[in-house]
């Protein structure tokens, strides 16, 4: 490749990023925005309170639309909402990185981070407890993914019981145009899978106990410096119990407990 060309690559390769920079933050700090990606009404953005949701989604998955929920109440029943156009850009990362839903099923105890930078890769990475047996999960994506939704208007496709997408069923990719084009595109640099010890699943279980996570706020609905929209979207499923958190200025034990996850990826 000649000195010119390498030239021109590095130089699209650095408006891709600025572009999909800008993008993010534009999406992700428009609070109380409609669904940006798509527009589509469903009846079912509005899920009942934790404690009867599961029971309610789990007998037809085929009603979620998104990987988490649109509203969600904790105990004292104050329910917070979060923008679709946000849910719409964390589903299609997670679709393309092949993740699991994790909010309507039970199967095992899970901690989930959904990370963008603000500025190019997204991590999802995860550990995992079933029965005896403990495990990581560490996906890395090039970019952001804005997948357009399924062709049933959703953007979480069929799914399996344990939540997981059915790939005997069809997988819509499909980015919108004005992403799908630019020099940096949308794929998955890293999937691993591997065992860990019960020991380093405790530790994180210890160290989950010190946040208080079921009694934090869910989505705060703040926006984020637009120089550096990064966002943190931890998810938790253990002991029967569901909750997300999502921020964009993580402190204090939060952003030590989500560090603590990026770190698997080493």
């Amino acid at each position: 490749m000649s000195e010119k060309k390498i030239l021109f690559f590095q130089s699209g390769t650095f408006i891709g990023l600025f572009a999909v920079k800008i993008f993010l933050a534009v999406l992700l700090s428009s609070c109380g925005a409609k669904d940006k990606l798509g527009d589509l009404k469903n009846k079912q953005d509005n899920i009942p309170k934790t404690e009867n949701k599961e029971a309610t989604e789990k007998n037809n998955p085929d009603t979620l639309r998104y990987y988490y929920p649109v509203t969600i109440s904790g105990k004292d029943n104050n329910a917070t909402s979060v923008d679709t156009a946000r849910l719409s850009t964390y589903s299609g990362s997670l679709l393309k990185a092949k993740e699991p839903v994790i909010y309507t099923y039970n199967g095992h105890d899970v901690f989930r981070l959904l990370y963008f930078s603000g500025n190019d890769r997204c991590k999802i990475i995860s550990i995992n407890k079933k029965d005896d047996k403990a495990w990581v999960t560490v996906k890395v994506l090039s970019r952001a993914a804005f997948l357009k939704p399924q062709p049933n208007g959703r953007f979480v496709p069929a799914l399996n019981t344990d939540g997981s997408t059915d790939t005997a069923k069809e997988i819509s990719f499909s980015e919108y145009e004005y992403m799908a084009n630019i020099p940096v595109k949308s794929e998955l640099l890293q999937d691993m899978n591997e065992s860990t010890s019960i020991e380093n699943w405790n530790t994180f279980a210890n160290e989950f106990k010190e946040l208080n996570f079921f009694e934090m706020p869910s989505y705060l609905n703040e926006k984020p410096d637009r120089s550096n929209p990064a966002f943190w979207i931890l998810e938790a499923r253990t002991g029967g119990k569901y909750w997300i958190a999502e921020r964009n200025k993580p402190d204090g034990n939060f952003l030590k407990f989500c560090n603590n996850l990026l770190k698997l990826e080493h």
